[in-house]
């Protein structure tokens, strides 16, 4: 039987138990008393000599890195399969792995670690940290993006932004992207009370640009977007992100649908098909 070691906050633990899971793969697990040091301890980094976890154990063979772990998963026990047999799917997976190993796992470890292990008194330290290694992160548009928003502007159209990012994070992003006076309203998670797909968030944001739902249409890139637009009443565009929902998106059926935001200006502007 696979042995997995793990630790129940770790993000890269929980996705190697999900695939378990999905795969009805049988597994021994060992969760490490990580406040205690147990991944420190000389019997586990004979192991794993990095000290991290998930590490996984199969009759002597030894894996300690979990995009590894979820591919010898996937090579081992391929049903149900959990990346596509196509050779673009397949690379899809891969990318977005990657990104979220690069973009998302370092900046999650620096706020949800000090929470759990640091006390109460401390998490404000937590934060700034958070945020310090925010800050240096590069802020990049999506090609074509602010010439659509300026064609919008040049319309007379009332731009808003609805979000369920932190509103100073949102603040710096905005102001470093150069969108400073751009929009009318922004709404972000600590305005509202309920989140997407719940319609709160665009209901409060048409009312801070006092434009009515029959009037508004709202471009957003997950079904989520989708269902939330169509419950507050508004015309409903869906234009696809960088993940890998784009049949999602279109199974969500929103009044319009582009390949790009300067797509749907046009179309949304009558100049365009």
């Amino acid at each position: 039987m696979l042995k997995l070691h793990y630790h129940p906050l770790s993000t890269y633990s929980r996705r190697v138990r999900i695939a378990c899971l999905e795969k009805g793969i049988a597994i021994d697990p060992v969760e490490l008393d990580m406040v205690k040091g147990a991944h420190r301890a000389p019997d586990y980094l004979r192991l794993n000599p990095y000290g991290r976890v998930p590490t996984l154990e199969e009759d002597g063979f030894v894996l300690y890195e979990s995009t590894a772990i979820l591919e010898y998963l996937e090579a081992t026990h391929p049903t149900p399969p959990l990346v596509p047999a196509d050779a673009r799917g397949h690379a899809l997976v891969a990318m977005h792995m990657k990104l979220c190993d690069i973009q998302l796992a370092r900046q999650t470890g620096i706020i949800v670690f000090p929470k759990r292990f640091l006390p109460k008194e401390r998490w404000d330290e937590a934060d700034e940290r958070w945020l310090g290694f925010y800050a240096g992160e590069e802020n990049v548009m999506l090609g074509g993006a602010r010439e659509a928003l300026e064609r919008l502007q040049q319309a007379g159209m009332e731009l808003g932004i609805v979000t369920s990012g932190n509103r100073a994070r949102v603040a710096r992003e905005i102001e470093g992207l150069g969108l400073r006076g751009l929009f009318g309203a922004v709404v972000s998670a600590e305005d509202v009370e309920k989140r997407k797909p719940d319609p709160e968030p665009i209901v409060r944001g048409l009312e801070l640009i006092a434009v009515p739902a029959a009037a508004a249409a709202y471009v957003g890139d997950s079904p989520e977007d989708v269902e939330m637009a169509r419950a507050a009443g508004v015309y409903v565009v869906g234009v696809p992100g960088p993940f890998p929902n784009r049949e999602k998106l279109k199974a969500a059926a929103p009044d319009l649908l582009r390949d790009s935001l300067g797509g749907a200006v046009a179309a949304l502007l009558g100049v365009g098909p």
